[in-house]
């Protein structure tokens, strides 16, 4: 800003003074003085021109003064989009004080000596073209030696295939666009902070099939070689018997005389003859067909949690042209594939494919990718994106705060009911769940739960039990007292869990039997033990007796449960549903959004939900150990 011939307008009029000086500068300067003795201890305002504010949302000040008291010099800032021919102060501005005053009559060395330089004061956001600076003061002398009007910006921003232009401070939310090679996985955008810093990333690119990332940009696949999703990852050599002629492939063809049958995914090698996936035994294979899906159609984004069999990604799944739904895509842990696993991961894809209900996680479809060192394809099950995670996450943070927010005794229950509903449809259907737990139900953006996690069920067609015969890890805390002695499962089995789902649920997610080993639990329930009542009312702890019945049939049915469940929710005071929703919804962006900006630039790991496909070990999660109970 040049300082001469500035022709600042002074309230009163020549209250101010245009001199030269030099003052903090090797060199006569122009400076404003307020000495006028005619106006001591007078309020005098001196105005700046119109100033326009060109790319600036939020404006800085450095200021140079002199006083010979400590009255406060006001600041205030008018916006406005032409010039103002006479500006007037409003109320407010900022306040700033020479910590030193110079003596009576001082010298302009003297002076120099007291100059107090005030930096990076924040004079808030402008919208309008232009304003005016205000300075307001009321003692007896204030020399104004320098004042300089500036913003900040955030430098151009290339990382993780994202990259941003400059922007200001201050601009609100700045898009970004996807380096060459690839392509949205929901839309990128950042804030400019008032430190010229940008703030944390929201949404990302993943670079494009047929493109491989090669730091912050996507490189094309070379020939002879694919890549067949939207996600981190490189290139693979073509399978055997197919080919690329062409940099950026997707997929390989295949050669002259090979083929694929046109229900094999096009990533398994070309044969001579059609063939089926020799690691998938046919039977299973057709069970599925219906629901397998290209992999073209599945972006991935970021991992959101891990299990048993592997990990969960967000993604985003194209059924059909123009149409992209967020879903979660559970697929298989890296170097622990075995035919077995595979039969295991699949035969969840199975049985889920046939589920359609409300309170039930439906299958979208499922997808298998070859890799280059193994034999085994890897499946890749398709799942619906609930947002809010599991049920126990989500009460295990309002416990602490983390969500902060009261969740009425009314969702409880119905939360219960959920569960029941979607309980009782599944042994309907003739399945057995075995692993009903708060951590393996779902919250949907609804506020409804449904039941998920179908890795340990069972289907009995011919019988009404199911005998465990191999090793596998099983939920010691969530089992009937049958299934812990004598390896058998039934729907009244599932009762018994939902039993204890029930008391997660009241207890806002603690582990039920506190303080009890595994090892110990079957001969507590032998003895007549149950867990303690804690805060459940009288009605609601006789609910979950009735599920933990020794004998399994004097357990309640699924049906019987949600009848009973929705009795005790009529005899208290009804919710209206609109505000229960949103109250909670609120409260769960609140804890999303104060997770993604405490997460960094790129947040890449906890935001969102949390997926627990299966326990992972006795120590990992408490309530497990590893069962082996062979009996013929």
């Amino acid at each position: 800003m040049s300082q001469e011939g500035l022709q600042w307008k002074s309230e009163p009029e020549k209250s101010w003074q245009e001199i030269k000086m030099k003052l903090g500068q090797d060199f006569s300067h122009s400076v404003y003085q307020g000495c006028n003795v005619h106006f001591k201890n007078k309020l005098k305002t001196l105005w700046t021109t119109w100033v326009p504010r060109k790319d600036a949302h939020e404006l800085l000040l450095d200021l140079h003064i002199a006083q010979d008291d400590q009255t406060p010099v006001t600041v205030e800032l008018l916006e406005s989009d032409k010039p103002v021919k006479s500006p007037s102060l409003r109320q407010g501005g900022l306040e700033v004080v020479a910590p030193s005053a110079f003596p009576d009559r001082a010298t302009p060395v003297v002076v120099a000596e007291h100059l107090y330089h005030a930096h990076g004061l924040h004079l808030g956001k402008i919208s309008k073209k232009g304003f005016h600076l205000g300075f307001s003061y009321s003692g007896s002398c204030m020399l104004i030696s320098s004042v300089r009007i500036f913003y900040v910006k955030c430098p151009g921003y290339i990382r993780n295939q994202t990259s941003f232009e400059e922007a200001s401070a201050g601009s609100g939310w700045n898009h970004g666009h996807c380096v060459d090679g690839a392509e949205e996985v929901s839309g990128p955008k950042m804030e400019c902070q008032s430190n010229g810093e940008w703030g944390a990333l929201i949404g990302s690119c993943a670079c494009k099939p047929g493109f491989q990332a090669d730091g912050d940009i996507c490189q094309a696949c070379k020939p002879g070689t694919y890549k067949p999703f939207k996600v981190s990852g490189q290139c693979q050599l073509c399978p055997s018997n197919s080919k690329t002629l062409s940099e950026g492939a997707p997929k390989c063809d295949c050669n002259d005389g090979y083929s694929r049958l046109q229900d094999d995914p096009w990533q398994l090698g070309c044969t001579s003859s059609p063939h089926v996936l020799d690691s998938v035994s046919n039977s299973l294979l057709h069970g599925i067909r219906d629901v397998l899906v290209d992999c073209s159609r599945l972006t991935l984004g970021k991992e959101i949690g891990k299990g048993e069999f592997g990990a969960v990604y967000e993604g985003i799944f194209s059924p059909q042209e123009g149409q992209n739904i967020k879903v979660a895509v559970k697929t298989m842990k890296v170097g622990i594939y075995s035919e077995d696993d595979l039969q295991s991961f699949l035969k969840e894809a199975e049985i889920m494919q046939h589920f359609d209900h409300d309170n039930v996680v439906k299958l979208l479809g499922v997808t298998l990718e070859r890799q280059q060192d193994s034999s085994i394809p890897v499946p890749l099950v398709i799942l619906p994106f609930l947002k809010h995670g599991d049920l126990r996450r989500f009460l295990i943070a309002t416990r602490y705060g983390d969500i902060p927010m009261f969740v009425p005794h009314q969702s409880l229950l119905r939360f219960m009911v959920d569960i029941a509903t979607g309980m009782e449809y599944l042994s309907s259907k003739g399945f057995l769940h075995r692993d009903l737990a708060a951590r393996n139900c779902m919250l949907g953006d609804d506020l409804r739960v449904r039941v998920a996690d179908f890795g340990l069920s069972k289907q009995i067609l011919c019988s009404d039990y199911y005998r465990q015969r191999v090793a596998i890890r099983m939920p010691i805390k969530w089992m009937a007292i049958e299934s812990l002695s004598e390896s058998v499962y039934t729907t009244k089995s599932d009762v018994w869990s939902f039993g204890v789902t029930m008391w997660e649920i009241m207890s806002r997610g603690k582990t039920p039997y506190p303080g009890i080993p595994n090892h110990e639990l079957l001969e507590l329930l032998e003895g007549g033990h149950r867990i303690k009542q804690g805060d459940c009312d009288n009605k609601l702890y006789e609910v979950m007796l009735s599920c933990w019945h020794k004998d399994p049939s004097q357990r309640p049915c699924f049906a019987q449960l949600g009848c009973v469940l929705k009795a005790l929710l009529s005899e208290l005071p009804p919710l209206e549903a609109s505000m229960e929703a949103h109250y909670i919804n609120q409260g769960l962006e609140l804890a999303n959004g104060s997770q993604s900006s405490a997460a960094g630039p790129v947040p890449d790991g906890t935001v969102g939900n949390l997926y627990l496909p299966a326990p992972v070990s006795g120590t990992y999660m408490e309530g497990y150990l590893l069962c082996n109970n062979s009996e013929t």
